[in-house]
C-alpha cells in the first residue's frame, strides 16, 4: 500500500472520484504499513474498477458486484462482500471504539481507492464467462479451461470462481456436475455401447446417421470452446422418438446442455449469455409465424465462429447490454425451418425415421431406459474423455479436412463434417488411426455433403420466387384449392379471369402472345398488401421482395409504371424462363 497521496494522484489520472473527497483514513496506529500490505494482499474479494458512481468487484464467492459509495459504506454491504465472514475487515480496518465491528468508513475509503487505482471498467464491454468449457489461447498453444459453476480446471489445477485468465473473468454461476478423475474417464466401451444404444432410432441416413449423432454429442462436450462450431438439425416423423433421443443427449451432456421446446431469440439470447456450452431445442417447427424461428436461426449461425453471437442493446437510460452468446445447438422438428445457404454450411442434418414396433421394440425401449438411468454417472466421465482427447480432437479435424480438400469439398463444408467425425473418433478410439482411413471415412460422407449443398442450391431471387409461386390461395383466406404457381401457369395461356386475378394480387402476367413493350415474363408489384401477406413471416416481407426477386438472371426494375387491376406501381420484372409451363383451365376455379 503506497502512501495517500500517491493513489489519490493515480485515481484522478483515471478520471475517478478523489478518494480524498472521503472521510480521512484515521491513524489508528494498530497495523504498520507492511502489515496492511499483507492484508491487501489476502483480500477475500477483487477491485476491478469503476465507471460512474459505480465501483465494480468480485465478491469473495466470484460474482460480479456494481455499488454505489452510499451503498458500498454500509457495513452490512460490506459484509455481504465477504459472505458475512468479516474477520478480514476487523484485522484489516480495527474499530475505532469498541460499539463498531470495524471502521466501515475506512474500508470505504480503501475499497473506493482501490477500484480508482485499476482505473474504468464497463461489465458490458468485458468477458464476463460463466458455465461452460472454453478456449484459453488459440491454434496450436491453445488449451481448455472447464468451469463447472463452483469450481474451475485449468492446466491440471482447480480454482476457485474470480478466476482470470486472458481478460476475461469466470463468475460463479449455477454449479454443474464435476468431471470425473483421468482415471475413470469413459472408455471406448462406453462409448460403443452409447452408439449401440442410439442404433435402436431409424435414422434415413444409414449408419452414418448414429455416427454423425455420437460425433455431434462428443463434440460439442467442448461447448465454445472449437474455432468453428457445428450445429446439428434433427428432421424426424411423428412417432420417430426426437424427444426422447434429445433427452438423451441433454444426459450425457450432464450440465452443458440447456434444455428448451419453446422459446424467443430474446429469450435465448439472455439466458445462454455468458455460457460456453449446448442449447437443445425439441420441436423448433418451420411453420411458426411472425420470423421468431427465423431470428433463431439467424442467432446459432451467429455462435458459429470467432467470439460467437454478439449482440449489443441499448436501454431507455442510455446504458448498453452486451449479450455474448458461444456454443453449439442440436434442433429437432417435424418440419425443419428452411435453411439458408448460409446456415447449411454450420449444420450437419440427420433424419429419423418411425421407432421399430413390436416385441422389438419394446426390448430397444429397455435399453434406452437404462441408458437414460445412467446418464448422471456417465457425463461426467464423457466430459473427462473429451477434455483429456482435446489435442487429438484438432489434429482429428485437421486430418478429415485434408481428406476432403482431395475430394474438392469447400472448405466450409469440410470442416463441417470434419469436426463431427472427429469427435466420433475420440469417442470410438484411443489414438490417431493410420494408412488410408481418413480418406475413406471422407468419401463415405461426401454424398451426404453433395445432398446438403444441392438442397440449398437455389440462389436469393429463386427461393423468393418459390416463395410467391408455391403460395396456396388457401393460405390467402381464399377458397380455391389452386396454388399461385398453377394460377400463373394457366394466366400465360391465356386465361384472362386468373390474369385479372393476380393483377389484384400485384402480380401482373404477359404471355407469349400478348403484344406488348414488355418480354414475356412477369411484373411483380414493388408494394403490394396482397405481397405483404405472401412474405409475411419471410426475410422477404416489408418489400424486401423487391431487391431479392432482382437477384434472378434477366429479372431487373422496370423503369416505369405499370397498371395492377387499375392501380399504377412501379414492378420488378421476372423473366418467362424462370415461371411455370402455360396450363390448360376450364375456368371452373376462378377465384
Amino acid at each position: 500500500m503506497t502512501e495517500t497521496g500517491t493513489i489519490a494522484h493515480t485515481a484522478r489520472t483515471h478520471n475517478a472520484p478523489n478518494p480524498l473527497d472521503a472521510p480521512p483514513i484515521a491513524s489508528t496506529g494498530h497495523t504498520t504499513e507492511d502489515f496492511k500490505a499483507e492484508l491487501d494482499a489476502q483480500c477475500p474479494f477483487t477491485a476491478l474498477g469503476f465507471s460512474g458512481q459505480n465501483y465494480h468487484l468480485l465478491n469473495a464467492a466470484g460474482e460480479l458486484v456494481s455499488l454505489t459509495p452510499s451503498h458500498l459504506e454500509k457495513q452490512s454491504t460490506q459484509a455481504a462482500l465477504v459472505h458475512g465472514d468479516i474477520s478480514w475487515f476487523k484485522t484489516r480496518f480495527p474499530p475505532r471504539d469498541h460499539r463498531q465491528d470495524f471502521d466501515r468508513l475506512e474500508a470505504l475509503n480503501w475499497i473506493m481507492m482501490e477500484c480508482s487505482i485499476k482505473g474504468y471498467f464497463d461489465p458490458a464491454q468485458h468477458k464476463l464467462r460463466k458455465t461452460g468449457i472454453w478456449r484459453v489461447g488459440s491454434g496450436e498453444d491453445s488449451r481448455l479451461l472447464a468451469h463447472l459453476g463452483s469450481h474451475i480446471y485449468f492446466e491440471g489445477r482447480e480454482m476457485d470462481p474470480g478466476f482470470q485468465k486472458e481478460g476475461a473473468f469466470y463468475l460463479i454461476s449455477n454449479a454443474i456436475p464435476r468431471m470425473s478423475e483421468p482415471k475413470d474417464a469413459a472408455s471406448v466401451g462406453d462409448c460403443k455401447e452409447i452408439l449401440d444404444v442410439v442404433n435402436t432410432w431409424t435414422f434415413k441416413d444409414g449408419a452414418r446417421g448414429p455416427n454423425l449423432w455420437l460425433g455431434w454429442m462428443m463434440a460439442a462436450q467442448y461447448g465454445g470452446a472449437p474455432e468453428w462450431r457445428v450445429h446439428m438439425m434433427a428432421g424426424a416423423e411423428n412417432g420417430a422418438g426426437k424427444s426422447t433421443l434429445a433427452q438423451l443427449l441433454e444426459g450425457l451432456l450432464g450440465g452443458l446442455g440447456q434444455f428448451i421446446n419453446e422459446a424467443t431469440e430474446a429469450g435465448i439470447r439472455q439466458s445462454a449469455a455468458g455460457r460456453s456450452g449446448a442449447i437443445i431445442y425439441d420441436e423448433v417447427e418451420g411453420k411458426e409465424e411472425g420470423g421468431s424461428v427465423a431470428r433463431i436461426v439467424e442467432l446459432i449461425r451467429r455462435m458459429s465462429g470467432g467470439a460467437g453471437a454478439v449482440t449489443l442493446r441499448g436501454s431507455a437510460g442510455g446504458k448498453s447490454s452486451t449479450f455474448v452468446v458461444l456454443g453449439v445447438a442440436y434442433l429437432t422438428a417435424i418440419l425443419p425451418p428452411m435453411l439458408e445457404p448460409q446456415d447449411r454450411s454450420r449444420f450437419v442434418e440427420i433424419h429419423l425415421g418411425p421407432l421399430i414396433k413390436g416385441e422389438e421394440g419394446m426390448a430397444n425401449e429397455e435399453k434406452v431406459n437404462r441408458m437414460l438411468a445412467r446418464t448422471d454417472k456417465l457425463s461426467p466421465r464423457l466430459r473427462r474423455r473429451a477434455f483429456d482427447n482435446w489435442d487429438r480432437f484438432n489434429d482429428s479435424i485437421a486430418a478429415y479436412r485434408a481428406s476432403f480438400a482431395k475430394l474438392e469439398i469447400r472448405a466450409r463444408d469440410a470442416l463441417r463434417f470434419a469436426t463431427v467425425l472427429a469427435g466420433r473418433d475420440v469417442a470410438l478410439y484411443d489414438d490417431m488411426l493410420d494408412g488410408d482411413y481418413y480418406d475413406e471415412e471422407a468419401t463415405l460422407y461426401k454424398p451426404l455433403i453433395d445432398q446438403t449443398l444441392s438442397d440449398g442450391s437455389d440462389g436469393e431471387g429463386i427461393q423468393c420466387l418459390n416463395q410467391i409461386l408455391m403460395m396456396p390461395l388457401s393460405m390467402l383466406r381464399i377458397n380455391n384449392t389452386l396454388s399461385l404457381g398453377e394460377m400463373i401457369a394457366m394466366a400465360l395461356n391465356g386465361d384472362e379471369l386468373h390474369a385479372k386475378s393476380l393483377s389484384r394480387m400485384g402480380i401482373r402476367v404477359i404471355p407469349e402472345y400478348e403484344q406488348s413493350d414488355i418480354p414475356p415474363g412477369m411484373l411483380v408489384a414493388n408494394s403490394h398488401p396482397r405481397l405483404e401477406e405472401i412474405f409475411s413471416g419471410t426475410k422477404w416481407a416489408h418489400k424486401q421482395w423487391q431487391q431479392a426477386l432482382r437477384y434472378i438472371d434477366g429479372a431487373h426494375a422496370l423503369g416505369r409504371v405499370k397498371k395492377f387491376a387499375g392501380t399504377p406501381a412501379r414492378s420488378t420484372y421476372i423473366p418467362l424462363n424462370c415461371l411455370p409451363e402455360p396450363q390448360k383451365s376450364d375456368n371452373s376455379t376462378v377465384p
